[in-house]
């Protein structure tokens, strides 16, 4: 709602598009700060941490069975519990591996699972996805070209493809695709940036009873993070009062020593434990999206066609504003002769429910709370569990895990056959047996290097003999393949996926085609993730749209060039949807756009400056080389024999009649 004057009031009848304002950027993540002279401990907050606390353990028998998954994954395929009795007859539990080593044979083992998942994962490498913005309003394409360019300016700046790979790799395993988003001040760019970072699946917790695929009943998530006290007080206090206040809440934190346990081989152990305090000597802090319910002010402004929500929390006096307005508005309308219809406005209360950021200690004390300060009105989290059929969530190595027992099993077995059949009997004739030496020394020569035994092999004494035992075929070997050609069907990867050998005679399209059906085996993986990077990606538009500033982006090759330059007013005046498809910069589509680029260039279908601004290789530097002569020509200079020769060594190899081409440029 704005208040209109009566110069305004023939414009305003044209209903001119609304113009959404940006937020505050005051406080963390670009969000406003929660003002006040202490960190109060309320009952509201407490019970936030309470049901946070209850959420988080309704999530352990998930992190259980993703934790085994990632064991198998890893290739720690021997620590399933078992049960055994001891030697004193107790019941004991120890782990497979274990057992198996009490039994004197090492625990084998032979990864199928990893080999699978890394080829998914690079089937997502080279063809990953990639978000084209659109407006949904008229007029709009330029500002989402503009948002394009800026959007994938932001995800280099998180560098998005190794992020988005790992984060693929994690959703294989457990099942589980995990952001957080914000807008946060860069120290080493000195400017806030929009962020996003991926969350460990033991750290997030979220309302037990969301179970729909889009996550639309989703209305309680958050996660626990540790960090130094000194960043908590950078964040959170503003005055000599509030970080006095955040010492004491954190007093004991600052005399842990830390524990040191096993970097980049075992997790820390605190982050799988909810309110107890991280044990590096860190300060925990639990950050809760929780969607409240309040009421609103709902109002329909017709003389600028705008439709705002104002919270009678923060605006109290909101609705007496509005009924001066329209009184105001009914007498400007009679004096200027207008119908009232055309400036009119119409509001109501309504109870509408707002997504509400808290951040809290682990005693309850909140550090920090607003409303949601985005645009896209909702959490900051992007969550995608797979695949959620009635309700449970777990990833492709979750499928494999029989197969690959199975084929551990059969290892083990064959193992201890092939041990079995290796030991020998010694048989020794009593009458060779010589005065000096006995049956233990004989023995011992038997297995020495070099060994020398002495005999008596007259009256017939035979010499001694070691009989072995003939290694039996079971079928190992034929249930191994067996295995591993029943986890290639059920992963979907098969062998012309992973660029295996095809068996002679395969001709071509057969090969071809059964690589194109494996990647449709594995396309509901890929799909359902695509769908997360497209959430993601839909709220990091929508910060940029809110708070980055106008400005030059570097962009792609091929992009307009007036894409570069963000104009933010100009952008906020539409709404900015995405969708993800595949990305054409490939290998593959990159060699043939420039064989096509050249052909024509070559053919004379395209100019040499038109082949420079495709986005070839040594394009810019080719157009620098042409904007320089073309200079020295309007001057009257003319080109050097030199020039000529660079702008023909920056071109594809070409037939005479290119140079010749070259040549008349040069004379132009």
């Amino acid at each position: 709602m704005k208040r209109v004057t009566e110069t305004d009031i023939v414009a305003l009848r044209a209903r001119a598009g609304r113009k959404p304002k940006p937020k505050s950027k005051v406080g963390i993540d670009g969000m406003v700060q929660l003002t006040g002279k202490e960190f109060e401990c309320t009952m509201d907050s407490l019970d936030i941490l309470t049901y946070a606390g209850q959420c988080d353990g309704a999530m352990y028998s998930y992190r259980k069975q993703a934790d085994r998954s990632a064991r198998y994954y890893k290739g720690e395929q021997w620590g399933d519990p078992v049960e055994i009795k001891n030697a004193f007859g107790c019941t004991e539990v120890i782990t497979e591996e274990e057992y198996i080593k009490r039994q004197g044979r090492p625990a084998l083992k032979h990864n199928l699972i990893r080999p699978i998942v890394r080829n998914v994962l690079g089937q997502f490498r080279d063809a990953p996805y990639k978000s084209i913005v659109y407006s949904s309003d008229e007029g709009g394409q330029a500002a989402a070209d503009m948002t394009s360019v800026k959007l994938n300016d932001v995800l280099r700046y998180n560098d998005s493809v190794e992020r988005d790979a790992r984060e693929y790799e994690s959703f294989l395993v457990t099942g589980a695709a995990l952001f957080d988003t914000g807008y946060a001040y860069d120290p080493v760019l000195r400017q806030p940036m929009p962020w996003f970072r991926a969350i460990d699946y033991h750290r997030f917790f979220l309302n037990p009873d969301a179970v729909d695929v889009a996550g639309k009943d989703i209305h309680f998530c958050g996660d626990f993070i540790d960090i130094p006290l000194d960043e908590v007080k950078s964040l959170y206090a503003h005055t000599k009062a509030q970080e006095k206040a955040i010492e004491d809440i954190y007093h004991h934190e600052a005399y842990i020593l830390p524990v040191i346990y096993n970097s980049y081989v075992e997790q820390n152990p605190a982050a799988k434990t909810f309110l107890g305090t991280a044990s590096d000597g860190n300060c925990r802090v639990v950050r809760v999206c929780r969607m409240e319910g309040f009421w609103d002010l709902t109002v329909h402004d017709y003389a600028d066609a705008s439709y705002e929500t104002y919270s009678t929390r923060e605006f109290p006096d909101k609705e007496k504003e509005i009924n001066e307005e329209i009184v105001r508005r009914k007498k400007m309308a009679d004096e200027n002769g207008l119908d009232y219809e055309d400036i009119k406005i119409v509001y109501e209360k309504q109870y509408v429910r707002r997504w509400v950021y808290y951040h809290l200690s682990p005693y309850g004390h909140v550090l920090w709370q607003a409303e949601n300060p985005y645009n896209h009105n909702g959490p900051s989290y992007v969550v995608k569990f797979y695949p959620l059929f009635q309700g449970q969530a777990y990833g492709m190595v979750y499928d494999l895990i029989d197969q690959q027992r199975m084929v551990n099993r059969m290892l083990i077995n064959l193992d201890f056959a092939m041990s079995a059949s290796q030991q020998g009997v010694l048989i020794v004739d009593e009458a060779s047996i010589p005065d000096d030496m006995d049956l233990e020394d004989i023995a011992e020569e038997w297995t020495k290097y070099r060994g020398v035994i002495k005999m008596k092999i007259k009256d017939g004494a035979q010499i001694p003999v070691q009989l072995s035992g003939h290694q039996v075929n079971i079928g190992q070997f034929e249930m191994i393949n067996l295995m591993m050609k029943l986890m290639m069907d059920i992963s979907g990867v098969q062998g012309a996926m992973q660029g295996k050998q095809a068996p002679a005679g395969t001709p071509a399209s057969l090969y071809s085609q059964q690589v194109s059906n494996s990647q449709i085996n594995v396309l509901d993986y890929s799909e359902a993730f695509a769908w997360f990077l497209e959430q993601r990606d839909y709220k990091l538009i929508q910060i940029i749209q809110q708070f980055m500033p106008s400005g030059y982006s570097p962009a792609p090759e091929g992009a307009k060039e007036e894409a570069k330059f963000y104009d933010a007013e100009e952008v906020r005046k539409y709404k900015l949807k995405n969708q993800i498809r595949r990305s054409m910069d490939t290998a593959v589509v990159r060699l043939f756009h420039e064989q096509l680029i050249a052909n024509l260039l070559m053919g004379g279908a395209a100019t040499i400056q038109q082949y420079a601004q495709q986005g070839v290789p040594f394009g810019q530097d080719l157009l620098a080389k042409l904007d320089q002569a073309q200079q020295q020509i309007q001057s009257g200079q003319g080109v050097s024999q030199q020039q000529i020769a660079d702008i023909q060594n920056s071109l594809p190899a070409v037939d005479p009649a290119m140079m010749a081409s070259t040549a008349q440029f040069a004379q132009r």
